[in-house]
């Protein structure tokens, strides 16, 4: 029989884990001259400045390569926005 685990050894998280919120917010942006949506993922309502600079960030990493008509580009936010 195995010895018996306190409660708090069962319920131990992973310090990199506590610190993680979840990206459940959608901040959206819709590129009507390039026809195409940019949905930036994060733990809170973005300001339009976080938005637009998370999209830049995103869309250098890409090659500056634009998302193709009717397209929606998911991003997850950057850390402190």
């Amino acid at each position: 029989m195995a010895p018996a685990m306190s409660p708090a050894s069962r319920a131990q998280i992973d310090p990199a884990e506590k610190n993680m919120k979840s990206q459940d917010i959608e901040n959206r942006v819709v590129d009507e001259v390039h026809g195409c949506t940019y949905v930036v993922m994060a733990t809170r309502t973005l300001t339009d400045g976080e938005m637009y600079s998370n999209i830049r960030v995103e869309l250098l990493r890409r090659g500056g390569k634009l998302p193709g008509k009717g397209e929606t580009l998911v991003i997850a936010a950057e850390k402190g926005a």
